[in-house]
C-alpha cells in the first residue's frame, strides 16, 4: 500500500467533527511557531503613518462650511413672540418710548474720526550731491552730515 492510500483510508475512518479538530490544531500550531522578521527597510511604514495623518487632516476639511447660509426671507421670531403677547397699558407705553429712544440714539451716533499717525518723513538735502530728499526722520542722524544712497555706494 502506498502512503498516500492509508492516510485516505485512515481520514474514511475519521467523523467530519475529529477532522476538523485536527485540522483546526496543525492551523493553531502554524500560527504559534510562525516566526516573522521585522526588517529595516527604506521607510515605507513611515510614508503609511505620513499618509495616515494626511489623510486625517483632508477629513478635518471636509467638515468645513462649504456654501454660504441662506439668509433670505426667513421669520422674525422675536417679532411674532411680541406680537402675541399681551402686554399692560403702563408696558406698552414703556415699550413704545424705549423704541423711540433706541431710533433717536442710532440717528445720533457719531463717527469718531480716526487718528492718524503724524508722517515721520521731512526734507533733507544730500551733503555730497546737494539733492534734496523726502526721508524718515529715525534714518537722519544729523542735516548736516547726511548722505543720499547713491553717495555713500559712490564713497563720496
Amino acid at each position: 500500500m502506498n502512503k498516500k492510500e492509508l492516510i485516505a483510508k485512515i481520514l474514511e475512518k475519521l467523523s467530519e467533527e475529529e477532522l476538523q479538530e485536527m485540522v483546526g490544531e496543525e492551523t493553531q500550531d502554524q500560527d504559534e511557531h510562525k516566526h516573522v522578521i521585522k526588517r529595516r527597510g527604506s521607510g515605507y511604514n513611515k510614508k503609511r503613518r505620513k499618509n495616515k495623518t494626511n489623510q486625517s487632516v483632508k477629513s478635518e476639511k471636509e467638515y468645513s462650511k462649504k456654501s454660504n447660509i441662506k439668509i433670505g426671507k426667513r421669520k422674525n421670531k422675536f417679532e411674532d413672540f411680541m406680537n402675541n403677547i399681551s402686554l399692560d397699558s403702563l408696558e406698552q407705553k414703556e415699550l413704545l418710548k424705549a423704541s423711540e429712544d433706541d431710533e433717536i440714539s442710532r440717528k445720533n451716533i457719531k463717527t469718531k474720526p480716526k487718528n492718524k499717525r503724524p508722517s515721520t518723513l521731512i526734507d533733507v538735502r544730500c551733503s555730497s550731491c546737494g539733492k534734496d530728499f523726502n526721508i524718515s526722520r529715525n534714518l537722519v542722524g544729523s542735516m548736516e552730515r547726511w548722505k543720499c544712497n547713491s553717495c555713500c555706494c559712490q564713497g563720496r
